[in-house]
């Protein structure tokens, strides 16, 4: 499992990646990411997703947003891959940003996601 991600700078959902994953694209990326347990990097196109302390549920974000998961997973997917950013947020990072996974515990930037509660 991936637990850290460096990612460059640009705008992204933050979310569960089989919000923002075209249908037709889902399993191809599943595989590419083996499961997400890796990052697919399309030219600088980052997707990935960490798995949540308790799969699917509602997580809220310490800014105050509540984030559905249905896969399991809490990520970023580029914005140019995005088929449709409902059910998450739309970011931008305005430098390369570590994003974290602490067995549930996410940072992405400046919000953190708590999964373990």
């Amino acid at each position: 499992m991936t637990n850290s991600v460096i990612i460059p700078k640009g705008t992204y959902f933050l979310g569960d990646p089989c919000y923002a994953i075209d249908n037709a694209d889902w399993h191809d990326f599943l595989d590419r990411t083996d499961f997400m347990d890796s990052v697919d990097d399309q030219n600088g196109k980052i997707a990935f997703g960490f798995s949540t302390a308790y799969g699917d549920g509602t997580y809220k974000a310490s800014n105050g947003y509540k984030f559905g998961v249905d896969s399991g997973t809490i990520g970023l997917v580029h914005i140019d891959r995005a088929s449709d950013t409902t059910g998450g947020q739309v970011i931008t990072f305005d430098r390369d940003t570590l994003c974290t996974n602490d067995n549930g515990k996410m940072t992405f930037g400046n919000i953190r996601i708590n999964t373990r509660k």
